[in-house]
This record gives C-alpha cells, sequence and structure tokens, in this order.
C-alpha cells in the first residue's frame, strides 16, 4: 500500500515537472491573453500610439492580406471564447470589417470570423461575429500550439490592442484584460489582482468644484483650495507640470517626481494629485497614479458615462476617472440647460469622483433657477454625507481589485456604486422616465422608498427632482455628520440598514492625506445584519488597528429603514430603554423607521438583538 503511494506521487511530480514546449504565450488556467504590441511589426501592421493604448494599427497596402498572427499553446483542451480589444482609427464612416481565422499548428482552419469596426471610435471589447450575430468561439480538441489571424485586406486603420480566450468564458475581459499569459507558472487573474492602487488625498471624495481652463495633453498636479460654501463643493487648482506627457510611460520616474513636488503642498503630505490624459493605460502601473480624466475626448453625456461604468472599455480600467462635462452642459454655452446640469449632479453624486467644472461659480448662480440652487445644494451635501461610503469603496479596491463604480455590458448607462446603490442617470434632455434592470433581490427606490422584485426589468418615472437610483435590501451605509474635512476619520456617524435582506460593509479610516495607510495606519470596522421571520440582529465589529487621532468611542445613529415594530432591543443581552437619549431607540410607524442612538467603544464588538 505505501509502495503504491510512493509510486503516485512520483508520477505526480513527473508530470508536474514535464517540460512544456517552448512558446512564446500559453494558456494558463484557462485563459490567453496577448498584447498586440508584444507582437513583431509585420505584414502591414506597426505599434502606433492609439488613443488609451499603444496598439498595432494596420498600414495601407495593395494586394497582401496584411496578417497580424498571435501564437499560443493550449495545455487545457475544450471550448474557447474568443475577445478581441480592437476600435477603428478612420474616419470615414464606410462599413468596416476585421477577418479573423483560427488555425492549428499544421495550418488547418478551425474557425473564420469577422468583428464588426462600425463605429468603433474607442478601444472596445468585442466577442460576437458580425455575419451571424453569435459569439467568437472555438474547440480546441487537444493540447497543442495554435493561432489567432487578424487580416487587415491592405485597409489601414485597425487598432488591434489585446487577444484575450477564455476557457467556457470562465473569465470575460474588462478594462484592458488580464496581463499576458507569456508565462505558463503565473495565473494572470491573480497578477491582475495584485496590480498596486494608490489612494488619491481624502478630499477628492468630497464634492469637488475647479475651473475649466485646461490642456487636454497636459498632466496637471491638483491641490485643494477652499470650501465655496455658496455652491457647497470644494475648489480644487490644478496646476500644470512642466513635463513631457511621455513620463507616464515610466511610472519610477514619475512617482520621484511626484512625490518631491506633492511634499510641498500643505493639504498631500506625500499622497498628491495628478490629472493626467488617457494615455498609456496599458501600463498597469500608472494606478499607482490612479486619477485620470477625460477631458481630451470629446464625448457627450451618454459616452462620460460609458467611459466610466462600460467593462467594455479599456476606461474601465481607470480606478478613479474625472469626468470632463460635456458642451451641452457648460455655462455659457448656447446648448447649457438647467436641466441637464441637475441631470449631470445627480449622476455625479454617485460615481467615484463628484467633479464639476466651474469657471465662475457667480455666474452659474445668474443662470439657474432657485429651485436648481437648491437642487444643485442637496446634492452637493448628499455626496458630503457619503464621504465614509465612498472612501471605505475606495480602499477596497487596493484589497479585492475591485472597483468603487462597476458597471454590466448587458445592461448599459446603469451601474453599481459598492454593492449598496444601483444607479441608472438620466442622460437625455427633455426624458422623464427610463427602463432599469435590478438583479436578483429586494430593492427600494433610494427617493421615496417604493419597493422593486429584482430580476427584471422596470419602466421608472423619474422627473427633475427624482432620479432612479436604488438601495439592495441588506446594504448598510454611513453616512457622515461633522463638516467638510479632509481626514477620513469618523467620530459620528449615521449608519442606515436597509432591512429586507442580509447584508455586511467594512469601515476603512485613515488620515485622509499621507501615505501612511501604505504601511498599515488605517483601521477598519466590519458591520453585519442578519433578519430572521421573527428576529434580526446586528453588529458592530470590534475596531482593527488604532491610528493616532482616533476617538475610543463613536457616537452611531443606527437607522433599520422599512422594518417592522420592534418587541425589544438588546444589546449583548442588556435591554435597551424606548425613548430619544444615549443607547436607547424609538420608532417611527409612519417611515417604518427604528433608530437607535448608540455609543461605541471602538475596541469591542456589539450584538444588538431584535425581536419582533
Amino acid at each position: 500500500m505505501r509502495t503504491t503511494f510512493l509510486y503516485f506521487i512520483l508520477f505526480l511530480l513527473l508530470i508536474s515537472c514535464t517540460r512544456l514546449p517552448d512558446a512564446q504565450f500559453y494558456e494558463v488556467d484557462g485563459i490567453v491573453s496577448i498584447e498586440a504590441s508584444s507582437l513583431p511589426d509585420d505584414s502591414g501592421w506597426e505599434n502606433k500610439p492609439f488613443k488609451t493604448s499603444v496598439s498595432k494599427v494596420s498600414r495601407h497596402q495593395i494586394d497582401i492580406s496584411g496578417s497580424l498572427t498571435f501564437p499560443f499553446y493550449v495545455r487545457q483542451p475544450g471550448r474557447y471564447f474568443i475577445w478581441v480589444l480592437a476600435a477603428d482609427s478612420e474616419d470615414d464612416h464606410t462599413e468596416r470589417s476585421l477577418p479573423i481565422r483560427v488555425i492549428n499548428d499544421e495550418g488547418f482552419l478551425l474557425e473564420n470570423f469577422q468583428i464588426s469596426m462600425n463605429g468603433i471610435k474607442q478601444l472596445t471589447w468585442q466577442n460576437r461575429d458580425v455575419e451571424t450575430g453569435t459569439v467568437m468561439a472555438v474547440e480546441f480538441k487537444e493540447p497543442g500550439h495554435y493561432r489567432v489571424l487578424f487580416e487587415s485586406g491592405g485597409q489601414s486603420g485597425f487598432a488591434v490592442d489585446k487577444l484575450h480566450l477564455t476557457l467556457n468564458n470562465a473569465r470575460e475581459p474588462s478594462g484592458f484584460g488580464f496581463p499576458e499569459t507569456a508565462r505558463p507558472g503565473i495565473d494572470p487573474v491573480l497578477a491582475k489582482r495584485d496590480h498596486r492602487v494608490g489612494i488619491p488625498p481624502a478630499w477628492l471624495f468630497l464634492p469637488i468644484c475647479g475651473t475649466t481652463d485646461h490642456s487636454p495633453s497636459e498632466i496637471y498636479s491638483v491641490e485643494a483650495g477652499f470650501v465655496m460654501d455658496d455652491i457647497g463643493c470644494i475648489s480644487i487648482n490644478p496646476d500644470p507640470l512642466d513635463i513631457d506627457k511621455n513620463l507616464l510611460q515610466d511610472p519610477e520616474q514619475l512617482q520621484d517626481m511626484f512625490y518631491e513636488i506633492s511634499d510641498h503642498l500643505p493639504y498631500s503630505n506625500g499622497r498628491g494629485l495628478i490629472f493626467a490624459p488617457l494615455q498609456h493605460l496599458q501600463i498597469p502601473d500608472f494606478k499607482r497614479f490612479p486619477t485620470r480624466w477625460s477631458h481630451e475626448l470629446d464625448a457627450d453625456f451618454r459616452e462620460q458615462i460609458e467611459m466610466t461604468i462600460n467593462p467594455r472599455r479599456s476606461t474601465y480600467e481607470v480606478p478613479f476617472l474625472v469626468n470632463s462635462l460635456p458642451d451641452m452642459l457648460k455655462p455659457g454655452s448656447d446648448q447649457f440647460t438647467e436641466e441637464m446640469l441637475i441631470r449631470w449632479l445627480q449622476f455625479s453624486v454617485f460615481n467615484t469622483v463628484m467633479y464639476l467644472p466651474l469657471d465662475n461659480p457667480d455666474s452659474l448662480r445668474d443662470i439657474i433657477s432657485e429651485s436648481g440652487a437648491t437642487q444643485m445644494n442637496e446634492l452637493f451635501q448628499l455626496r458630503d454625507q457619503l464621504f465614509p461610503y465612498v472612501y471605505s469603496l475606495a480602499h477596497l479596491i487596493r484589497s479585492t481589485g475591485v472597483k468603487p463604480v462597476r458597471g454590466n455590458a448587458s445592461h448599459q448607462a446603469q451601474f453599481r456604486l459598492g454593492n449598496a446603490f444601483l444607479v441608472a442617470p438620466i442622460y437625455e434632455p427633455g426624458t422623464e422616465q427610463r427602463t432599469v434592470y435590478l438583479p436578483e433581490g429586494l430593492w427600494y427606490h433610494f427617493m421615496d422608498g417604493a419597493e422593486y422584485e429584482g430580476g427584471q426589468t422596470w419602466f421608472i418615472e423619474s422627473p427633475i427632482n427624482s432620479f432612479p437610483v436604488f438601495v439592495k435590501a441588506g446594504s448598510i451605509i454611513p453616512y457622515r455628520m461633522n463638516g467638510k474635512v479632509s481626514t477620513a476619520i469618523f467620530d459620528e456617524l449615521i449608519l442606515e440598514i436597509y432591512t429586507g435582506g442580509t447584508g455586511t460593509f467594512r469601515l476603512y479610516e485613515d488620515d485622509g492625506l499621507t501615505n501612511n495607510y501604505l504601511q498599515g495606519e488605517f483601521t477598519t470596522t466590519a458591520f453585519r445584519y442578519f433578519e430572521h421571520t421573527d428576529y434580526a440582529t446586528f453588529t458592530i465589529g470590534r475596531q482593527f488597528r488604532h491610528i493616532e487621532g482616533q476617538p475610543d468611542e463613536k457616537q452611531l445613529i443606527l437607522k433599520f429603514k422599512y422594518i417592522n415594530e420592534p418587541e425589544s432591543i438588546s444589546a449583548e443581552d442588556i435591554s435597551l430603554e424606548r425613548g430619544e437619549g444615549e443607547n436607547m431607540w424609538e420608532y417611527n410607524s409612519d417611515s417604518r423607521t427604528l433608530t437607535v442612538n448608540w455609543l461605541q467603544r471602538v475596541h469591542q464588538k456589539t450584538d444588538f438583538y431584535i425581536q419582533f
């Protein structure tokens, strides 16, 4: 028996040590990922900067096929779905498509496809054959060398940036997809998750305003200014840096230069901020300086939304994208309307960065109504209160790789902000309704609390004083109560708990300005809500770590929304009295809201038991 076991172990070792055939690229855990720029210039294709990356772009050639070849070795046989990150750099409006062939090592054709390039002006992931409308997939029946060929037919302007194959479509690409699979021992999924992401200074996640007088090709150092009390946002001061924008290709040199500058900024303390063009995003180290802006691209409202939230776009790779104001929303423009300015703010209040470019705030006051000004202030105030929630999501990307704002290519122009919110902006003038797809589960309309069952599409009425934002049952959302300060340490919080489901949330806190968080100088507090037929529980976890300046106690207002009136509430088996005082509870039957005023000692865990 023991001898058999030893032979089995030896067999496994021999298999694991078996040398793979030489190849430039491999299939690794069901993924093939290849950057076109890694391939040699060949048959009418050359590396050229294109929009957000350096892509292979086809040249005009006569009487050649213009083949661009992606070679790789497949270890796991199976059905692989083909994704292509591509665009058309030509300005003409003729219908164009790019043929694709898949062949084996003997040159036999396995599959033949074409992708449409009509209107694809930004690098976008595609996976459908234009002639049949079906997804592009190929069956590799045995391990071996294979090739995917793109044939320009001598036409110029096709931009191919990346090829991605995924076994059974288990890992769809987003942004720039996964790192290249040039080494068979490196998991591309884990490699992408390990990308280092820097966090901007905390004040960026408050409502900010700044001038629109920027050059699209410049790199700016950005510093916080003063609070515009009459507008309700923080002014920022973009200062152009006298450096070559090609420095974006050299993150190490850029980091040394930038840290030297930010050390002298009063609101940076080493954690500074730059606004840079959407270029060279294929270099993952750009995420050390994670804020880019879309000022260089002439994009309308809908396009700005898609650039931010659509996982099929290369711009989705940017952790914190600052959107530029479309021409129709700029005060002084012939196209400006108050309606669309309010709609823009309704979108951006739930974006990762809420940025309103304003040359002159006073002039804006002169051209909008009193009710419009009131709505603006309310939206800025809401964003200010949501700061703990948004800032915690910014920290979460470092540990999970999950962006604060997440879209779904199957349901465009709507997105999630964390797990709690689903946002469906109104982006067309004169529109007061739209369709919204809600995922499985129970959802509440953020404005009026109306309930919606998920797993289906709803037609939502949204007048100008409302907007389609929904909160998932079970969500826990922290709001801050005190003023506009750049620190991210909270001694008072309102926690809204949306009942009807189960949920968790992890609050992150740090000093908001320095890079000390990179050395672990941040704290986390976990919250969890669970409900049953006749009871519910809420847990406040013990604060993990402690940093200078944090209080030992937090004043919390717990608001359980859309809950039935309880019979009793206890905390750590101690019954709480009904009333408005500290460590007491009250219930509003009209709004169906249970409120608990609670003084939390941060170094201990507290379990609440709500009996119905």
